[in-house]
């Protein structure tokens, strides 16, 4: 019987305290001026948007990325795959060459493109919190 007792007093203890907190609470949201609310809200609310916009952007980054490593890949395999002497076959790997250049410097801006957003992003971030 004392156990339960003891426990019951226990429970009304931590009830006691909890309702003593939320009137503390209560209390301070009432004094908390609406439009300065309002205006926090509308920062998270930009703030959430801005991670999906970046979220998406990395997703669309790496896929391009992931596709132009692919068709690098595949260049360099058919740039090595026949050494011929051929004039014909040699202008085509002159293209391929370019190609792959050309490829290659889409990349590398890409990464840069990346580099810059998440730097302004960050940038922002710390600007507006």
């Amino acid at each position: 019987m004392k156990k339960k007792n003891k426990f019951l007093f226990k429970i009304k203890q931590q009830h006691d305290k909890l309702k003593e907190e939320l009137e503390q609470i209560e209390l301070q949201t009432k004094n908390i001026d609406p439009e300065a609310l309002k205006r926090v809200q509308e920062l998270i609310a930009n703030y959430e948007k801005a991670k999906k916009e970046e979220n998406e952007r990395r997703t669309t980054y790496k896929n391009e990325k992931t596709q132009l490593e692919e068709e690098i890949t595949k260049l360099e395999a058919r740039v090595h795959a026949s050494p011929e002497d051929n004039t014909e076959e040699n202008d085509k790997m002159k293209q391929i060459e370019e190609q792959y250049k050309l490829i290659a410097d889409r990349l590398q801006k890409q990464r840069l493109v990346m580099v810059k957003y998440l730097f302004y992003s960050s940038l922002k971030k710390k600007l507006n919190f």
